[in-house]
């Protein structure tokens, strides 16, 4: 955009006549630029008038980054307890389901969308059926600030954890 308005001026003040007449078949849609905006006094108003809305529009998209970002970690932050809590309460022998929905419940940070899919034996991962693993999925929809104003539907988030008591680390 610089070049665009402040090209022809620098292109008129030191060049010749003839040089000038080279300017002009070279480059047609400065010149028309030029005698389109004569005046250049108002050109960084208008630059800076058709900024604005990219400048709004970039630090909405990274707000809503932010804010996607810290949503997802609370989520998995609750899936990660909820799988933890599940594990220690099936290991001495209570329900793991019960002692994960209370970790869920317990925080409260976020709204989910479902009921939480909490399974003992998971059968997606790693340790299917293994029966001293427990697998927390948790869903929530959430609209974002800046993104409502485009899409019209709620950003939905799916946070997995699965925690399973292992001999020695194996």
């Amino acid at each position: 955009v610089f070049i665009i308005f402040f090209l022809p001026c620098l292109v008129d003040r030191g060049c010749q006549s003839e040089q000038r007449h080279s300017v002009d078949v070279v480059m047609p849609f400065f010149l028309k630029i030029k005698q389109t905006f004569p005046c250049l006094s108002g050109n960084v108003l208008i630059l800076s008038a058709l900024s604005i809305p990219t400048l709004v529009g970039m630090a909405g998209l990274a707000a809503d980054t932010i804010q996607w970002t810290v949503w997802k970690r609370q989520l998995q932050r609750e899936a990660d307890s909820a799988a933890i809590a599940g594990t220690i309460a099936n290991y001495q022998g209570g329900s793991a389901s019960t002692a994960a929905n209370a970790e869920i419940t317990r925080h409260g940070l976020i709204t989910l969308l479902d009921a939480p899919s909490i399974e003992v034996g998971p059968t997606i991962g790693p340790y299917i059926g293994y029966t001293k693993a427990v697998r927390v999925v948790l869903d929530s929809m959430r609209n974002l600030l800046f993104s409502s104003f485009i899409v019209r539907t709620a950003s939905t988030t799916r946070a997995v954890a699965t925690c399973a008591l292992v001999r020695f680390g194996i």
